[in-house]
């Protein structure tokens, strides 16, 4: 079984890098995109029971009625 602790500084390495290029590969607009989604997720949530739309308001404030 492979653990972290198994891993070689240079594939530590190799592994950090891969991530650095994806976190540039994501641009700004995906991530107003992604953001813009919550508004609609709590509309969907407010639609559910009460105990839900209790929890839904409690987590994002006045954004659910």
């Amino acid at each position: 079984m492979h653990t972290d602790s198994a891993l070689s500084v240079r594939e530590k390495q190799r592994l950090l890098m891969e991530l650095e290029e994806d976190l540039h590969d994501i641009e700004l607009a995906d991530i107003f995109t992604a953001a813009n989604g919550i508004p609609q997720l709590l509309t969907m949530l407010s639609h559910t029971d009460t105990t839900v739309r209790a929890s839904a308001a409690l987590a994002f404030g006045s954004c659910v009625q």
